[in-house]
């Protein structure tokens, strides 16, 4: 036996010190002294363990901690997370209703020409048919949706309408049915928040841009100059009847300004109401300027290890304030949902694609919703796309977590400053907030 090659040895103490299984995403907390004597028996030092440690022995093979010799560990990652895109019981459908939105944040990577009203033509009958086909032809045991846009609830009569036929179809087929939606969370009054309830919608995600200031400097629209006092209001609401999930972006521009946002949810109690605070870094990526896609922008987004540094921090005042934020090892920050074979993104216009950051571009769409696949190069570049055709993601011991992160990034550009998971950077800080007994 031996050590794993995708293990951490963070210490938490003068004498104490963390083991790290990235492989099954486990952590255990062991005395030195007693990793001294692991290390001499794997080292062959001792012909047998010490009684005493012989169960935390085959709890670490347990866990992968420890391997067989001969493993080839690397094969097994990559057979494991090809096989995950096919070996899955639910097909996922994100469905834009429309690519209009209320709000101009200058990030964005949809072109804001289109973010004047509800643009797009009322396909809602299409995608119940395109879905129903699904279902109908594969052994599927559940549908999620998820509500994405532009600004989805500026058409919840597309959400009304798609959700309780695919509600009746799923009940009819026994099928279970669940949905989320992504939202800036500006029009979540009652009226919305009920209708949403009555399609099923457990989930919610809001986004802010840091504190008051640099939020409405970013997330403002010709109706809103004062966005973030709304969707705090509104987010109190929705909390009362489903989950909500807080996403924070972090850039150089409002690190300074996200203490106040924290502040201000916690004087409103949300501290204790949210299901899940997280913070993300923003990527520079725009339909309009592919040919700059991912390109490294020191004053409007942070590299990976940059955030790396911020995300520590942001997350022990999260947690001092009383927040939930996600497992540090089970965050699915970066990894690519695309690359799976049965979730798919139908756009407002009708037009089937693989990444989110794809709607409404049809030059990265594969087909449409009776089915057919006209433009096969774009199902087929997510289809063979793998961490493992990456020289340097095979050797990285965060393979098995990261995965390659997001599949488009590496499609778009070489440079890997924005892909890294930022775990590769922090961990001997991160880990310890979250682990240590």
């Amino acid at each position: 036996m031996r050590f794993s090659n995708y293990i951490l040895r963070v210490e938490t103490s003068r004498s104490r010190v963390l083991l790290v299984g990235l492989r099954t995403r486990s952590a255990i907390e062991l005395d030195k002294s007693i990793l001294t004597y692991i290390d001499k028996y794997l080292g062959d030092q001792l012909d047998l363990p010490p009684p005493s440690i012989e169960e935390l022995l085959l709890e670490l093979k347990r866990c992968k901690i420890i391997v067989d010799s001969n493993e080839d560990e690397l094969e097994k990652i990559v057979t494991s997370s090809l096989a995950s895109r096919f070996l899955n019981d639910t097909f996922a459908a994100i469905i834009v209703p429309t690519i209009g939105c209320n709000l101009r944040c200058s990030y964005c990577f949809q072109p804001h020409m289109h973010h004047a009203k509800d643009v797009g033509s009322d396909n809602s009958e299409d995608v119940v048919t395109f879905i129903k086909s699904k279902l109908t032809n594969n052994n599927f045991n559940n549908l999620h949706v998820r509500w994405f846009g532009g600004e989805p609830l500026q058409a919840i009569h597309k959400i009304e309408n798609i959700s309780s036929q695919l509600i009746r179809e799923c009940e009819e087929m026994e099928i279970n049915y669940s949905a989320d939606i992504v939202t800036n969370g500006t029009l979540l009054n009652q009226d919305i928040i009920e209708k949403l309830v009555n399609c099923k919608v457990e989930d919610v995600q809001i986004t802010f841009d840091g504190g008051r200031i640099e939020h409405n400097k970013k997330r403002r629209g010709p109706d809103f100059r004062n966005s973030y006092d709304l969707i705090l209001k509104n987010l109190v609401l929705v909390t009362k009847y489903m989950r909500a999930n807080v996403r924070v972006h972090v850039a150089p521009y409002n690190i300074d300004t996200i203490p106040y946002l924290l502040e201000d949810m916690v004087a409103l109690g949300l501290e204790s109401k949210i299901d899940k605070l997280y913070f993300a870094p923003l990527f520079n990526y725009k339909q309009s300027q592919k040919e700059i896609a991912f390109f490294p922008n020191e004053r409007l987004f942070l590299s990976s290890s940059d955030f790396a540094i911020h995300q520590v921090e942001l997350h022990r005042l999260a947690l001092k304030h009383g927040f939930s934020l996600p497992d540090p090892l089970e965050s699915d920050y970066g990894v690519c949902t695309a690359l799976r074979e049965n979730t798919v993104v139908i756009d407002h216009n009708g037009r089937t694609s693989k990444c989110y950051m794809d709607v409404g571009d049809n030059s990265e769409s594969f087909g449409d919703l009776t089915g057919a696949i006209d433009q096969p190069e774009n199902l087929d570049k997510w289809r063979t796309a793998t961490f493992s055709n990456d020289a340097e993601c095979r050797k990285c011991t965060f393979a098995p977590v990261c995965l390659g992160a997001c599949t488009k990034q590496r499609i778009a550009a070489e440079d890997k400053s924005s892909v890294c998971t930022p775990l590769k950077f922090n961990y001997e800080s991160l880990l310890p907030i979250h682990y240590k007994s």
